[in-house]
């Protein structure tokens, strides 16, 4: 068995910290894979709760469960859990994840068709019913007229990726961001290494999904796109939306981020550092190299300006004056546009908070008589399809059915 898996089709990663429950179920979704040409590498860098391999799933040759020396920051971990990938493609699945049966088949047959540099594809949300994450649930996918693979040029992606951050006016599609990214998709051994010799490894600064696929694509021809689910997310705990509502978590994840071996990007805006969005900005513009136009400026301090007003928890009230002096400083090298804009983005963000306010207070008095509400609600958009199954195997199932 091992020799058959020194260089296997696929390695898929699954870097986990602290979310035992979440793992385990994706590595089931895993052992129910159609597809055998590939292995799994649980790298584990919890703080707290460890993960516990059972030795009737990892048997060090398809399934191995590996942990870092120490506990490291996000980016360096997912590099170390990279590192330790044996295949031909690879890619990184969320702990939060789980892949349809015949993902990697549809993957697989991908490759062989094109041995194409990077293969990407879209996503459904699972959301349980209750406290058993295996047990009843609503799955939410969102349909496409055409469900046939595409190719898309790289430098198509990376202009998409880079709007959705900078232009102003951008409606961006989730599903459409992602592609090219090698958290929900894979990268070639090929393109990895290439990677490694142009920017000195494949993860850098804060985000290591976005900033991978901002890299890959300065190098890649093309990326495969499957339109169609092959993944659902399982909502729960998410550190994404965490360091965006609340200061004392942004402020912390950007100092681990900083003592990593990759370091920090280059503030665009000096002395922010409450917004997300500026972060992952300057991120993006420091691996692209890009010069930002007048309008980027605008919509920059924008995004930012609605991140500083909405964000909660803040420790005192000197550090939040601190934080908007600074971004209306830098506005005011830019003219008046940039100070309408960040006006405009204070009372979106106050409106966007009160909204938040009420639906908890509704949420607290209806519990989930309100998620039924607001499901019913949204079925007025046909693309849409949201059910409810017993067992999140079984929305698994009829997910990867609708594929085939």
């Amino acid at each position: 068995m091992t020799g058959a898996l020194s260089s296997p089709l696929i390695s898929i990663v699954v870097p986990t910290r602290d979310r035992p429950e979440f793992a385990a179920l994706a590595l089931e979704g895993l052992r129910r894979q159609s597809f055998q040409d590939f292995e799994v590498i649980l790298s584990d860098n919890a703080l707290h709760r460890p993960f516990e391999p059972s030795p009737r799933i990892f048997d060090g040759a398809r399934f191995r469960y590996v942990r870092p020396p120490k506990p490291v920051w996000m980016t360096d971990h997912y590099e170390f859990a990279v590192g330790q990938a044996r295949g031909r493609y690879v890619g990184v699945l969320g702990d939060k994840s789980l892949l349809v049966p015949g993902a990697l088949e549809h993957v697989a047959a991908e490759i062989r068709k094109n041995s194409p540099e990077a293969v990407s594809w879209r996503f459904g949300v699972c959301q349980p019913s209750g406290d058993d994450l295996a047990g009843p649930c609503v799955v939410t996918v969102k349909g496409v007229a055409d469900s046939r693979p595409v190719r898309v040029p790289a430098r198509d992606v990376l202009e998409y990726l880079l709007a959705t951050y900078l232009d102003p006016g951008f409606e961006a599609d989730h599903q459409l961001e992602i592609r090219g990214s090698i958290y929900h998709g894979v990268f070639s051994a090929e393109l990895i290494s290439a990677m490694r010799s142009r920017f000195g490894r494949v993860f850098r600064f804060y985000a290591p999904d976005v900033n991978a696929q901002c890299a890959a694509m300065q190098i890649a021809r093309d990326v495969t796109q499957i339109r169609c689910s092959l993944e659902l997310i399982m909502a729960g705990p998410s550190n994404g939306v965490d360091v965006g509502v609340v200061v004392a978590k942004c402020l912390s994840t950007q100092e681990e981020a900083a003592r990593g071996a990759s370091g920090a990007s280059p503030r665009l805006i000096p002395q922010v550092s409450t917004s997300i969005a500026h972060v992952l900005a300057s991120d993006l513009v420091t691996l692209s190299g890009r010069t930002l136009r007048p309008e980027q400026w605008v919509e920059l301090h924008g995004k930012a300006a609605y991140d500083i007003y909405g964000i909660g928890g803040w420790p005192d009230r000197s550090l939040r004056r601190s934080q908007l002096a600074a971004l209306w400083s830098s506005a005011a090298r830019f003219g008046p546009d940039v100070g309408r804009r960040m006006l405009k983005e204070k009372w979106n963000a106050r409106r966007s908070n009160a909204r938040r306010l009420v639906v908890a207070q509704l949420r607290s008095r209806l519990g989930a008589r309100l998620d039924g509400l607001r499901r019913i609600l949204a079925t007025k958009d046909a693309s849409v399809d949201r059910r409810s199954f017993a067992h999140v195997f079984e929305a698994l199932e009829t997910t990867g059915a609708a594929n085939r």
